[in-house]
């Protein structure tokens, strides 16, 4: 039975008059007689009872018009809900620290179109310490950022302060990448003061060295360029003599270090570690699609740590 049929009779209840009900429905008097017909036919039952002055239900047709009336207000909820779905969940913006927004975005599309075809998917770089308002101002419901460990506490009260959810996903330290024919290939750490001469390709926005290592420092480096995403920097890093310092499970199974146009050797001489966050809107947990990006970028991280351990088993 088609619903809309079920509409007409409730409209004709209401109006008491087929030609009242036809003119407020944008229709024919004939039209909406017949299709009142065929629900009364598929229901064996007689709805209304036409008199000179119109239709007037039947007993009958009193109780099948209240059930249709519960039936339609059912409908309606279902609807709503539906609407709401497609308005809040159809889509997932993640926002994410430059470093890593190329490849995480890699990973989740394909999750995406395993799964959700129908969904929309937009992965932003955003700046790890702008994460929190990024999510507040409506630009991502998502994000994933890299910090130091000293500003874990205010990165974590600024979520919860906005009622967000905080997790850590991993550990994570600073690394320089290197090509084959850098004097820096094949080790395993590398001191921060050791590679002063060297130029440096630098992310757009990468994350910034904090703790032991003064931003003096850093702003003594010789810098060669800026770049505006990871692959852009690997290619660099792999065609001429320049280094770049990045997180290292940026590039941890990454396929320019399985192929061996680059390498991560450990920086060492001021605090190179690294906390990997993330921070969402609870009711991301309670949309299938946003539920599936959270849960796969939660399996990515833990995946590429094994990886990071294994390969720093093997290189000790």
């Amino acid at each position: 039975m088609r619903i809309e049929y079920l509409q007409y009779v409730l409209e004709v209840a209401r109006a008491g008059s087929i030609s009242a009900a036809a003119k407020k429905l944008w229709m024919g008097q004939t039209t909406l007689s017949a299709a009142i017909q065929s629900v009364e036919q598929e229901l064996e039952l007689t709805l209304f009872q036409r008199t000179s002055r119109g239709v007037l239900p039947t007993p009958k047709g009193r109780e099948a018009i209240a059930i249709i009336e519960r039936m339609l207000a059912d409908y309606q909820k279902l609807n709503e809900m539906r609407r709401h779905a497609v308005s809040q969940y159809a889509s997932c913006n993640v926002g994410c620290y430059p470093a890593f927004c190329t490849r995480l975005g890699s990973y989740l599309a394909l999750e995406k179109e395993t799964r959700f075809q129908e969904t929309s998917l937009n992965v932003l770089p955003v700046l790890s310490r702008k994460s929190i308002t990024a999510i507040t101002e409506g630009k991502c419901e998502i994000a994933v950022g890299t910090l130091a460990r000293p500003e874990l506490e205010n990165i974590r009260y600024a979520a919860r302060h906005q009622g967000l959810r905080f997790e850590l996903l991993a550990e994570d330290y600073f690394c320089a990448i290197v090509n084959r024919h850098s004097r820096h290939w094949g080790k395993t750490a590398l001191n921060i003061q050791s590679v002063r001469d060297d130029a440096v390709v630098s992310i757009t926005y990468s994350p910034q060295f904090t703790g032991s290592f003064p931003v003096t420092d850093w702003k003594n480096f010789q810098q060669q360029a800026v770049l505006g995403d990871l692959e852009s920097v690997k290619q660099a890093v792999a065609a001429s003599d320049c280094i770049c310092f990045i997180p290292y499970l940026s590039v941890a199974d990454d396929l320019y270090v399985k192929s061996g146009l680059i390498w991560p050797v450990r920086l060492t001489g001021f605090d190179s570690s690294l906390l990997i966050f993330m921070a969402y809107k609870p009711e991301a947990e309670h949309a299938a699609f946003s539920a599936a990006m959270l849960t796969k970028i939660r399996a990515i991280h833990k995946q590429l740590t094994a990886t990071g351990t294994n390969t720093a088993a093997v290189e000790s």
